[in-house]
């Protein structure tokens, strides 16, 4: 079975100076993200972020890869490879955590938080932090709790990771989190 994808994200017609390539690689209709997990589709993807990865080079930018749960680059696995894989492009990731949340998660969003602090927030591929809530709300309506996205914001901080927040609403987001 082979892997087809689209990139979100890439405008048209680019011309330098673009900050970055900001990218969701999506699965086409009909080839989910379990069409990686063989060597074939392991290689369209490397294929795939590559092509990113040269034409963010010759724009003299670098490729944000927003992870989330309906792209092909849905899980922390499939993060920590590509990041080693392309350590040497200009991959990086825009980090959402609670875009990885798939329902199924339920009382595990905690424990899975906490491993994607560890595993993943350390990489130097990291460009940098978007929390919210399950489902894109604000960090302070939503059914993810404090304790874990404010564990998660601190473990950012204190690596100096760049931290977003949506736009709503945002000193109350910063105070339930611990930011200020």
């Amino acid at each position: 079975m082979g892997v087809a994808a689209t990139v979100r994200g890439v405008p048209p017609g680019l011309s330098p100076p673009v900050p970055a390539l900001i990218a969701t690689i999506a699965a086409e209709p009909g080839a989910g993200p379990s069409a990686l997990w063989g060597p074939e589709g392991r290689a369209r993807l490397d294929g795939i972020v590559r092509t990113l990865c040269d034409a963010a080079r010759a724009h003299e930018t670098e490729v944000w890869l927003r992870p989330n749960v309906d792209s092909l680059v849905s899980d922390l696995p499939t993060i920590l490879r590509l990041t080693r894989r392309h350590a040497e492009d200009s991959l990086r990731v825009f980090l959402e955590p609670t875009a990885l949340l798939a329902p199924s998660m339920g009382p595990g969003v905690g424990d899975f938080l906490q491993r994607c602090a560890e595993a993943v927030l350390p990489l130097p591929s990291i460009a940098g932090v978007l929390l919210s809530n399950a489902g894109g709300a604000p960090v302070h309506r939503g059914m993810v709790g404090r304790r874990p996205l404010a564990a998660f914001a601190r473990a950012a901080a204190d690596l100096g990771r760049p931290i977003a927040l949506l736009d709503e609403e945002v000193g109350v987001q910063r105070a339930w989190l611990g930011l200020d």
